[in-house]
């Protein structure tokens, strides 16, 4: 029998001063391949309050939905990877990523 996760995570972005430069709070819900990741509170990235994901093939396609404009788009996370490994190995290693605060309940 399979049984589906919520789960609720804040991200925060800093710069190397610690000020805050990005902040997302997310509430998702993951049942086997199907799965929903709404942003409650997106400030200074690119994804919008109240935009959402969604996939119902375990990752394989994912789409960003934006209800304000009505619009929606396919997001590949492949490439969005590979974007951050590269724009790490461009750095030469000067951006790194800690994991505070974690908890599962």
């Amino acid at each position: 029998a399979a049984a589906g996760v919520k789960y609720e995570s804040t991200t925060r972005t800093v710069d190397e001063d610690g000020d805050t430069q990005q902040v997302f709070v997310v509430t998702s819900w993951v049942d086997g391949d199907d799965a929903r990741i709404e942003f409650r509170e997106a400030k200074g990235g690119p994804v919008p309050d109240e935009a959402y994901m969604i996939t119902n093939d375990g990752g394989q396609t994912i789409y960003m939905v934006n209800p304000e404009e009505k619009s929606y788009m396919e997001w590949n996370l492949d490439r969005m990877f590979q974007a951050l490994g590269d724009m790490q190995q461009a750095t030469g290693g000067m951006v790194s990523m800690d994991f505070t605060d974690t908890s599962a309940d």
